[in-house]
């Protein structure tokens, strides 16, 4: 009698024991959380808009109000010389063309006195042009703002007189490179980005181009800032 008791309860504890184990083994696929759920939420973050749903801005044609002031500051001291020579990229920029008579910067106060004493060492030599003088470090600034470039990480270079005393370039000449306007038709290209054709009034001479009629100008301009990115010429 004692025996058969014995063999019910093992049999019951084994059912018992079987029974619990079935249990954890369903219920553990429940805990899991869904591959799929969890990938989607990697790549779109809760809030955040996915990748497809984004769009770039389209390039739009300008009015005339803006072609009429990008035209105008094309035109000016700081900005023309980018005009006057060939570049896919702004590297390669003619910096001759470029700071021809300055480039609108203003003067170092002891320019006047650098040009005086280059002509004194001259002596006779000395040109009886007018002389543009700036400081490698004008021009640096210059250069950062207008392409992101240094002088030294430009590809085209400065020919001019180098004093090396003051740290300064030298460039005797006479009369100026500027347009004496220009006309313009262009687009936005998104964001802050701009092409323009540009008609010069009056053909320019370019050494390898000959006589140019105008210019296709990439450029960026932010509250009122120009960077520029290429220039090609129309013949």
């Amino acid at each position: 009698m004692n025996k058969k008791i014995a063999i019910i309860i093992c049999a019951a504890a084994a059912a018992v024991l079987i029974a619990f184990l079935l249990g954890r083994k369903s219920a553990a696929p429940a805990a899991q959380s869904s591959p799929s759920a969890s990938a989607q939420t990697s790549e779109t973050p809760a809030g955040y808009p996915s990748p497809s749903a984004a769009s770039p801005e389209a390039a739009r044609a300008l009015t005339n109000a803006e072609l009429q002031s990008f035209a105008k500051q094309l035109n000016s001291a700081d900005n023309y010389g980018f005009l006057l020579s060939e570049y896919s990229d702004v590297r390669d920029a003619n910096l001759g063309q470029i700071f021809y008579v300055g480039a609108g910067i203003t003067p170092a106060a002891d320019a006047q006195s650098i040009a005086n004493a280059y002509n004194a060492a001259l002596g006779e030599d000395a040109p009886e042009t007018d002389c543009t003088v700036l400081k490698a470090a004008q021009i640096d600034a210059f250069l950062k703002e207008k392409t992101g470039y240094s002088l030294k990480q430009m590809h085209s270079k400065l020919d001019w007189e180098y004093d090396q005393a003051n740290d300064a370039y030298l460039f005797f000449h006479g009369d100026t490179n500027q347009l004496p306007s220009l006309s313009a038709a262009g687009k936005a290209l998104g964001g802050d980005k701009y092409q323009l054709t540009c008609t010069f009034d009056g053909n320019f001479y370019d050494p390898d181009a000959g006589a140019v009629s105008g210019c296709i100008v990439t450029f960026t301009c932010k509250d009122g800032k120009f960077k520029f990115l290429s220039n090609s010429f129309v013949r």
